[in-house]
């Protein structure tokens, strides 16, 4: 599904520039797909670098999915062909450096940095944040953007003096999601990361576990990969209460209304999502840099040109003035925070934005 999301972004930013809008961009888009695979991702990445249509290569990816793929693809691969990555949904923290000091990596999505300060600023603005609060994480271990989320996580909670009080892997296969909460009856909150589903569902499965045996008596604060509709029929009554805090970097609630409209009516005739957006978002930046002669060098040179203070130039997405450009690390320096949402009781539009939008 994340994949076809993905895609749903991806057809309508090349729609838009391969039809009537000026200036119109020849826009041929070749589909991978690494199946979560980390193995996967290494050979599809071989493959990209060395695929030529027509005498012509590929100038730049968008993807990959999971932090883990897109690292493998980099340092394998994408780093010795130089060639651009954009992507809509890696996460992980200092993706430059951890994946072979690459310059070409460059993202539309916050880091898990941002991610984990938005969640427990929340937590601090709830009143259940203060020197003497305690907290119990659920994460897994052995998957580096839910370990990255922990060591994030690690950092906001310690510069606001929270303690954690014991973390749990669920990725054991002795996980009991009621047993662990019963280990930790007093905390103010808990923080559930697992990670994207990548290989099988293990973590993500007992991550609700977890929101459904706590049935709204503490808070959770839960990472992106659980802005999922799954998240509805388990929450055990969430849909009344509203104690889970996901951090997302869009919601349709802060989104222009014209595009909305644009999107759900004109394209796909239902609702559209972050993963959609982020990735359309993704061809857009993409766009301006595929004029006159178009290299993965040149590509990149233009990438590092968008910066967000100065003369330098700005990629125009949306008709509201947002704009898109990248620091040292690749990274979007117009998110500063995430965007919070809840559970609501309306299961038509299922998460609410908490707060105002940032």
């Amino acid at each position: 599904n994340i994949g076809r999301e993905m895609l749903f972004g991806i057809a309508q930013a090349q729609d838009k520039a391969v039809g009537a809008e000026l200036p119109n961009v020849n826009l041929e888009v070749v589909i991978a797909n690494d199946r979560n695979n980390r193995e996967e991702a290494k050979a599809v990445a071989q493959a990209i670098t060395k695929l030529r249509l027509n005498g012509r290569s590929i100038l730049a990816v968008v993807g990959h999915y999971l932090s883990d793929s897109t690292c493998e693809a980099m340092k394998h691969s994408y780093n010795n062909a130089s060639l651009v990555v954009v992507s809509p949904l890696s996460t992980k923290a200092d993706m430059r450096k951890d994946c072979g000091e690459s310059s070409l990596f460059f993202r539309t999505v916050a880091s898990t940095g941002i991610e984990a300060k938005t969640l427990v600023n929340q937590l601090v603005q709830s009143g259940l944040g203060n020197p003497s609060s305690t907290v119990a994480i659920f994460y897994r271990p052995a998957d580096p953007f839910s370990k990255d989320l922990f060591q994030a996580f690690k950092l906001a909670l310690g510069r606001k003096s929270i303690q954690i009080v014991q973390n749990f892997d669920l990725d054991v296969p002795e996980f009991d999601a009621e047993q662990a909460l019963k280990q930790v009856p007093d905390v103010n909150a808990l923080i559930v990361i697992p990670d994207g589903r990548n290989g099988n569902s293990n973590a993500f499965d007992r991550a609700l576990e977890i929101i459904r045996a706590n049935a709204g008596n503490k808070m959770v604060l839960g990472s992106n990969p659980l802005y999922n509709y799954k998240i509805i029929s388990p929450s055990g009554g969430l849909q009344n209460l509203k104690t889970l805090f996901l951090a997302t970097d869009w919601h349709r609630q802060c989104a222009p209304d014209s595009f909305v409209a644009e999107t759900e009516l004109k394209y796909w005739f239902g609702g559209v999502n972050r993963t959609a957006v982020l990735s359309y978002e993704a061809i857009q930046v993409l766009l301006p840099t595929l004029t006159g002669e178009v290299t993965s060098r040149k590509i990149r040179e233009k990438l590092d040109g968008l910066a967000a203070s100065g003369n330098a130039p700005r990629s125009r997405v949306f008709a509201d003035g947002k704009t898109i450009s990248f620091d040292d690390n690749g990274d979007r320096q117009e998110l500063t925070e995430r965007i919070l949402i809840t559970v609501a009781q309306d299961l038509n539009n299922p998460f609410v934005v908490v707060g105002d939008c940032p």
